[in-house]
């Protein structure tokens, strides 16, 4: 059998979701317009001939199908070339008016903003958590601090620490 020269497409045009299935039994162009359609699923069911059906199940539970194929893997094809042409959810922003902006137009702006305030957030939190933590003070002179409660005997210097004890023997 020669390999067919045309491949399965899809893509999503107004909210309709157009199906070009030439790879199919009986190939075919399939539209789901979503203004009906609120929620639906686009599955492969395995036939008892051997044969897979690319369907679409509605939440009723009514399967409609939508193409035959030969075999998994065309289907298989068809179904993934659907869910890439819904990008993850069944509408598409569409604008009314000509020249109008839709938010497709600006998601390379939002990408690379969104990815600055993200490294921006990372690198903050890597800075405080590097300074959490004992910090260690050390002595103008460079010499370790010692408390000696025997030297104090009855004096208490202004800013040496002391143990409440000896502080309250010393009153």
């Amino acid at each position: 059998m020669a390999k067919n020269k045309y491949q399965t497409s899809a893509k999503i045009v107004e909210d309709t979701l157009i199906l070009s299935l030439p790879d199919a039994v009986s190939p075919v162009v399939w539209r789901m317009d979503f203004s009906n359609i609120k929620e639906a699923a686009i599955e492969i069911k395995e036939k008892k001939n051997g044969s897979y059906s690319l369907v679409m199940k509605m939440p009723d539970g009514d399967i409609k199908d939508i193409a035959p194929f030969d075999d998994k893997d065309a289907a298989m094809h068809a179904l993934m070339m659907a869910s890439d042409a819904m990008g993850g959810g069944f509408v598409k922003p569409t604008s009314k008016y000509k020249g109008a902006k839709t938010s497709d137009d600006n998601s390379k702006i939002g990408q690379v903003v969104a990815g600055g305030a993200g490294l921006i957030i990372i690198l903050i939190m890597l800075f405080s958590f590097a300074n959490i933590g004992p910090k260690s003070v050390k002595n103008t002179t460079g010499e370790a601090a010692q408390y000696s409660p025997s030297s104090n005997s009855g004096h208490v210097d202004t800013g040496v620490p002391i143990l409440a004890d000896d502080f309250l023997r010393s009153q």
